[in-house]
């Protein structure tokens, strides 16, 4: 539908609205099916307390933040069919593979759900789905300006994105670790990349309300998650989360600002990947007290709420630099 219509205005708040509504019955209704989140026992002892609180969040906000998207879609002019039901899909599967490796976790009764290596070939399934239907995606129909996603692909251009895209998701999974850090972060990642795509494409309404609607949505959650968490995200939100941060920074932006925007979440990552390998080669030291990183200044010392409160900090002084260097682009 080419006509503008000034109800899409409106849609991120009532997105937040709906979403604010519907998390306490949600609550309830995981916690009548038992859907608690199972804590790892070699983490920090203040998390001890979290256990039993509700998990598989995502379930409650991410279709909400979806189903505004496609209505905004359809509410804006220049409309782009093909794109956002391509964002949505790869959002609502990395919901699905979250859902999946959260309700295994419950059933076993452990922290971990899937095993790493099934978790990881599904996302790569997903992801390598998902980069296929962008190249196919023709550049007028794409969410902004084709700069990332090239409509002719060659081996190794393919190969870096995939690997981009898992990495995100993983990133955004492992960022979940902490009452509010998953969903704040998710906010202003999406919030720098828009604001350098709004930039870059010089200010069309389109670029703006889609992603804002999925915003209205977190920001809905994190009233609940915000610390002391009413219920968490669970991998059900965050390899969501993980895929529609991806899947709309890939869309419309390059990809160094997307990873500029991300790099908090990057770090969370990176830290693990050190801490791991690092155990390995030495036989048993550690970098870190404990990985992700968002641990090792717990076991500092720093309490829980200024650990959030600093790496959203992070975050937003990064995710400022990312619309900037998209704006110099743009000139």
């Amino acid at each position: 539908m080419s006509g503008f219509s000034k109800a899409a205005y409106f849609l991120p708040l009532v997105v937040f609205v709906i979403t604010v509504l519907i998390v306490p019955s949600g609550v309830q209704w995981l916690k009548r099916l038992n859907f608690g989140q199972n804590i790892r026992e070699d983490g920090p002892q203040s998390h001890i307390g979290k256990k039993g609180t509700p998990t598989m969040g995502g379930i409650l906000f991410i279709p909400v933040g979806v189903a505004a998207t496609v209505a905004a879609d359809h509410l804006m002019p220049g409309s782009n069919p093909a794109a956002v039901l391509l964002l949505s899909a790869f959002a609502l599967g990395g919901l699905f593979i979250g859902w999946l490796d959260d309700y295994l976790s419950i059933k076993r009764g452990k922290s971990l759900g899937l095993k790493a290596r099934q978790k990881l070939i599904m996302q790569i399934v997903l992801c390598a789905l998902f980069l296929f239907g962008a190249s196919r995606v023709g550049p007028a129909e794409r969410l902004a300006i084709p700069v990332a996603v090239e409509s002719a692909f060659s081996w190794y251009h393919w190969l870096v994105l995939l690997i981009i895209c898992v990495w995100l998701i993983n990133a955004a999974n492992i960022a979940d670790g902490l009452d509010g850090l998953a969903a704040a972060q998710g906010v202003v990642a999406i919030l720098s990349i828009l604001f350098g795509v709004w930039a870059l494409s010089g200010g069309h309404p389109q670029t703006v309300i889609m992603p804002v609607c999925m915003i209205g949505a977190l920001l809905g959650f994190l009233w609940f998650n915000a610390p002391p968490a009413r219920v968490f995200m669970g991998d059900t939100g965050s390899i969501a989360l993980g895929c529609f941060v991806a899947g709309y920074g890939l869309l419309s932006a390059p990809v160094s600002i997307v990873l500029l925007a991300t790099a908090v979440w990057s770090l969370e990552a990176l830290s693990v990947v050190v801490q791991v390998s690092y155990f390995k080669l030495t036989h048993g030291k550690r970098i870190f007290r404990m990985a992700p990183i968002h641990h090792h200044f717990e076991l500092c010392g720093w309490p829980e709420t200024q650990v959030t409160v600093r790496f959203v900090i992070a975050s937003i002084v990064l995710g400022i630099l990312a619309p900037m260097a998209l704006a110099g682009i743009a000139r």
